[in-house]
This record gives C-alpha cells, structure tokens and sequence, in this order.
C-alpha cells in the first residue's frame, strides 16, 4: 500500500516509494478528495487498462473526474446521529449521496431513498463512487471493534473495484498498519537478549567430569589385564 497525502499547495506527505501508475502494478486507487484532480488524465487511462478507483463525495465532485464517476454527488448531509453510534456506524458518518446516476451504473448500496454507493465499467477497469465522508471516525470512535469493522467495510468497497484482470494482492498475517504493537499486544514487551562474543564456551564441570571418565575407563582396562 502507497500513499500520497496533500497537507499544502506543492507539499505531500508520502508513504512506500511510489511507482509509475500501472494496473500491472496496482490493483486499485483511493481518491478521497479533489487534490487528486491533476491526476485526472492518468486515473483515466489507469481505469481503462484494468485498473480499480474508489471516489469519496469530495473526489467525485471535482471536474476532472466527474468523466469517471458513476453519478453525481448531492449537497452535504450530516450525519444523523449526534454522536457516533458503533451499532450504526454508516448512519454517524456524514455524506453526499449519489445523483444523476450514468446508464450503466449499478446501485451497491442505498441508506433509505438515498443512494450510497455506485458502480459502473470504464474500458476494462471498474469505478466505485460512495457517499460517505471522513470514514476516520469509525476508526477513533467505533469501540473496541471499530478498527476490524472499519478496516473490514474498505475492503469490501476496494474490492468492488478491482477487476479480475488486476495482479493478485500480496497478503500477509496482521495486515494491520502497527504489525510490532499488535505483536506486543499479543506476546508482551521484548526480554533483555542474552549475547556473546567470540565462539560459545563450554561450561566448567564439563573437563572434571571427562577426567573422571577416562580414569574409570583406565582403571576397568587394568582390572581387567591383571586378570
């Protein structure tokens, strides 16, 4: 997973060394707000070659992609809980829902008369568009199971996206983003290692005890010629 975060006009925030934007090399792309517009002519031509894209409210609404996205998104909802509500975590997430849907979309999800997610074919990739805004929350604030569920719901959504054509992805126990604190968690905190230098020494009783063998091997053959 690589990532690219726009904190300010001609500063990023970086993760993993991006590469060249290939369906070879990447099997889907989040975009979750406009900063990606400058990116538009590549997503497309990234989408057509079997490519995955995922469009947040934000990024589907911005000009260059609106070409790419399966509808429109409508005027911003709060959400309707007061506080995030872990039994409903989608219901506390604010949200555009999704007009003005293309013919060849098709509906992934409603919340009542609202459209919430969509999706639709580009060339021979796939365009997820969904509704929801700042899906962080249920991260920080969905209790105890919210990372597993949040992290669960993405998957899901990326998935819708990726086509069968995009490279396997590279799967790995505890996939989770902090791999040595989950391993904490589970074993505890790292023990004092034990070294040593040069080549392992033997321990001290080891050369009286061979001694006293020989001695005892020594004296049974002598006993045993005085007979």
């Amino acid at each position: 997973v690589e990532t690219r975060l726009s904190v300010a006009p001609g500063a990023d925030v970086r993760q993993g060394a991006t590469g060249a934007l290939s369906s070879q090399r990447y099997a889907a792309v989040v975009v979750l707000d406009s900063s990606a517009s400058s990116f538009g002519a590549l997503l497309g031509t990234f989408v057509r070659s079997g490519g995955g894209l995922v469009l947040a409210a934000e990024a589907a609404d911005a000009a260059p992609l609106r070409a790419l996205s399966p509808g429109r998104a409508a005027v911003h909802e709060p959400s309707a809980t007061l506080s995030f509500d872990a039994a409903a975590p989608l219901r506390s997430l604010a949200r555009r829902p999704l007009t003005a849907l293309r013919d060849d979309a098709v509906i992934l999800e409603r919340s009542g008369a609202n459209i919430t997610a969509a999706a639709r074919r580009e060339g021979v990739g796939r365009v997820v568009q969904i509704a929801y805004e700042d899906t962080w929350r249920w991260r920080m604030e969905g209790g105890d199971d919210g990372v597993v569920a949040h992290r669960a719901w993405w998957t899901r959504t990326v998935g819708a996206a990726v086509s069968a054509l995009a490279p396997a992805p590279f799967t790995a126990a505890g996939a989770e983003g902090a791999p040595y604190a989950r391993l904490v968690d589970a074993l505890g905190a790292p023990s004092a290692a034990t070294t040593t230098d040069g080549p392992r020494r033997l321990p001290t009783w080891l050369l009286p005890l061979l001694c006293v063998i020989l001695l005892v091997e020594w004296g049974s053959r002598r006993t045993r010629g005085a007979r």
